[in-house]
């Protein structure tokens, strides 16, 4: 069956009109002087381009582009089309008509070209959002005060991470390498670094693209005389990662500077304990023979010296006790704090009897009542515990009213993690509230941490007798074994001490 040139043509138009695409089919219009085309005339096209731009077949076919009122007519479009049509190669670019991106596709066929529009409106809008958010990101990185970097990962044939490659960054990079960022994209790390692949760096980021975690780690950047310390975090993205890196060099040194002047003060505090202890140690000798000399005096001579000589001797007998009692309350708390023994198991219940024991006489004197409860057994130091305690009771006994007996009440509990005070940081271990409670004379609570300090006494001398340094021992064995002392009370109404110590000590 033959076919013949009317139906080949309405085969044509058959098929060019089941396309989305505008196709049509121009034949060019030559100079007859330098054989070039000037124009070109439509031959063809499908109904999508006769729809797009609103014209009918009768008004296209057979005329020249510069005739019809149409998107070939833009001059920048037309001179293309003349190019393609008088160099018989393939072209293909992108333009803007009707308010639509078209990608243009120009083939040439027989006499003339054929020419399809396809729409990537989509596509280019996709592609200028894209862009948009680009650069809105590249504007919050360029914000922050820290370097940031998107590296890819380049891999060989086994499939093992070889290198990086800086495929973003902002412009605090160059704060740290001294090179844009510009001047960085698309550069290999192995190459603006050269021997990073042994640096802990390179093992960190290798890491986190092969483990997909975060990590960091603080790192030293030698660059010549460059040489800063910084904090580098990296997260995993796709096949790479992205780095923060913040520049810690001025933090670095005050660290060194501060772990520098702890040593010296540890060192110094040592030198100075130490010091006090040997010298509190020596004063006791002559302070002795003080009192021994004294008391003889006041025995033998107060006959010859006469009332008011006696009265100066038992004084000056007086001041030395009260000097030898500071001495060993000196000499107490320097063992404290320089002398750590290796901790045991201690029932505090055996350690508040020794106590009791010791003051044995004082209680009888004061009349006092004392209830002990049922207390704990922990971790800890039992002399410096025992230290502990004894001051705490002879307070007790020593601040009432004339003529008041005294009543102690000793309690524990365990302790909550949130109910700790905020300088303790268990971990997840057991904490005990010791309470050690009077009916004294009490205090005013804006004295609750001034009464812990050395040599601190809210009383007078001949009032209420003291060295101001019993709380401060007690203070530091609370510390000592990982814990802290508290108090309460409002003048006139007793005082309560808390004592909080751990069940163990690691």
């Amino acid at each position: 069956m033959s076919t013949d040139a009317s139906q080949l043509t309405e085969l044509l138009y058959g098929i060019m009109n089941t396309s989305s695409r505008l196709i049509t089919y121009c034949e060019p219009v030559t100079d007859p002087e330098s054989g070039q085309p000037v124009d070109l005339i439509y031959r063809l096209a499908n109904q999508a381009l006769f729809d797009l731009f609103g014209l009918r077949p009768e008004e296209v076919t057979g005329r020249r582009v510069s005739q019809v009122t149409g998107p070939f007519q833009q001059a920048d479009l037309l001179e293309k089309l003349l190019k393609a049509a008088g160099s018989r190669q393939p072209a293909s670019f992108e333009l803007y008509l009707a308010r639509r991106w078209f990608l243009a596709n120009v083939t040439p066929v027989l006499h003339g070209i054929i020419i399809s529009f396809s729409d990537i409106t989509h596509h280019k809008q996709s592609e200028q959002n894209n862009g948009q958010a680009l650069k809105l990101l590249q504007s919050v990185l360029d914000a922050s005060p820290y370097s940031i970097v998107y590296c890819s990962s380049e891999k060989n044939e086994a499939g093992e991470i070889v290198d990086f490659v800086y495929e973003m960054a902002n412009k605090r990079v160059e704060d740290v390498i001294g090179m844009t960022p510009e001047s960085i994209i698309g550069l290999r790390m192995t190459t603006l670094f050269p021997g990073i692949r042994e640096n802990a760096l390179f093992r960190l980021y290798t890491s986190v693209v092969e483990s997909q975690t975060a990590q960091s780690l603080e790192w030293l950047l030698q660059l010549g005389t460059y040489n800063n310390w910084f904090m580098v975090s990296a997260v995993p993205f796709g096949d790479g990662f992205v780095a923060t890196i913040v520049d810690i060099t001025r933090l670095k040194k005050l660290q060194l500077q501060l772990e520098n002047t702890v040593k010296e003060l540890k060192a110094s505090n040592e030198y100075l304990q130490h010091f006090a202890y040997i010298a509190s140690h020596d004063l006791q000798e002559p302070l002795r023979k003080i009192q021994a000399f004294s008391g003889l005096m006041v025995t033998e001579y107060s006959q010859q010296v006469g009332e008011d000589g006696a009265d100066i001797l038992l004084r000056m007998k007086g001041a030395a006790q009260r000097m030898q009692n500071l001495i060993r309350d000196l000499l107490v708390y320097s063992r404290i704090s320089t002398q750590q023994e290796p901790f045991q198991t201690v029932a505090l219940s055996r350690v508040i009897d020794a106590v009791l024991d010791d003051l044995e006489f004082s209680i009888q004197e004061h009349d006092a009542d004392i209830y002990v409860d049922q207390l704990p057994v922990i971790d800890g130091d039992p002399i410096q515990l025992q230290q502990l305690f004894l001051n705490l009771i002879s307070n007790a006994l020593k601040f009432v009213r004339p003529a008041q007996k005294p009543v102690i009440h000793i309690n524990s509990k365990p302790v909550a993690q949130e109910d700790l005070p905020i300088l303790l940081q268990p971990d997840r271990q057991l904490y005990y509230e010791i309470t050690v409670s009077d009916n004294g004379i009490g205090f005013d609570q804006a004295y609750q941490e001034r009464i812990f300090q050395l040599f601190h006494r809210l009383h007078n001398q001949n009032t209420y007798p003291g060295t101001g340094i019993g709380l401060a021992i007690c203070r530091k064995a609370a510390e000592n074994h990982g814990g802290t002392i508290h108090a309460r009370s409002e003048p006139g109404k007793g005082a309560t001490f808390s004592v909080f110590l751990p069940q163990k000590n690691n």
